[in-house]
């Protein structure tokens, strides 16, 4: 069919001129607080918390050359375990604030490549108790194993 031929020529050139022309995007998104809290089918055991402020992530993009740049100046996370004995929560990791810089973009051999760097703000502290080991070495494989049952139940279910 020449109609088809003709459709599929011009949309082809179209495809073509915006590939040669370049295709820029820059997001930014900004992140007041994300919490996440895992629990046994009752209570609270492990706890992560994240902040990214402004200007939060900020993504550049183009086509023309083709380059990448991914960049949060400041995230802030901490890591806690529930002491079930003593009620209340405990770090793993301490309040951590990093920068995280990733580009990707060819290199003079046109292969493409990628650079990720990570700027602590602030030293890496790990506390670990003995209600930390054993609460994470007894929770964590609990956790991966029901959430890998839970998948493949899906997967089966499809």
């Amino acid at each position: 069919d020449s109609g088809a031929t003709e459709l599929l020529e011009k949309a082809t050139k179209q495809a073509e001129a915006v590939r040669q022309a370049g295709v820029e995007m820059r997001l930014k998104m900004a992140v007041n607080g994300l919490e996440v809290t895992l629990a046994d089918s009752i209570v609270p055991m492990l706890r992560f918390r994240a902040e990214v402020p402004d200007p939060g992530l900020v993504v550049e993009a183009s086509t023309a050359p083709e380059k990448m740049l991914a960049e949060v100046g400041n995230i802030s996370v901490e890591l806690q375990v529930m002491n079930q004995r003593h009620g209340y929560w405990e770090p793993i990791l301490e309040p951590f604030h990093v920068g995280v810089n990733i580009t990707s973009s060819p290199d003079k051999d046109k292969v493409q490549s990628m650079h990720v760097v990570l700027r602590g703000r602030c030293p890496l502290l790990l506390s670990l108790s003995p209600t930390t080991i054993r609460t994470t070495t007894w929770f964590i494989p609990m956790f991966l194993s029901s959430l890998s049952e839970g998948i493949q139940e899906q997967v089966s279910g499809e």
